[in-house]
């Protein structure tokens, strides 16, 4: 499915894959947002899959991100698309 709204660099989106055929990824899974917007490139972005499995060894490049939830404040009304 494509983007609908414009992604910045640092965003956390779920990404479908369900269009492949294993081996590959085939599930839906949260991707965190690497390049910066392009003007000319605006439906195009890199991303990286993050996954909440621990990985069976210590691997150079793997790290951890720690995350705490951003809630609307409770004045904030609901939004209605």
């Amino acid at each position: 499915m494509p983007l609908h709204f414009p992604v910045a660099r640092g965003m956390i989106v779920l990404c479908d894959y369900s269009g492949f055929r294993p081996p590959e990824m085939v599930k839906r899974r949260p991707v965190i947002v690497l390049s910066p917007r392009l003007a000319h490139r605006q439906h195009l972005a890199t991303v990286v899959p993050l996954s909440t499995t621990v990985p069976p060894a210590d691997l150079p490049y793997v790290c951890e991100l720690r995350l705490s939830p951003h809630y609307p404040p409770r004045s904030a009304r609901p939004w209605r698309g």
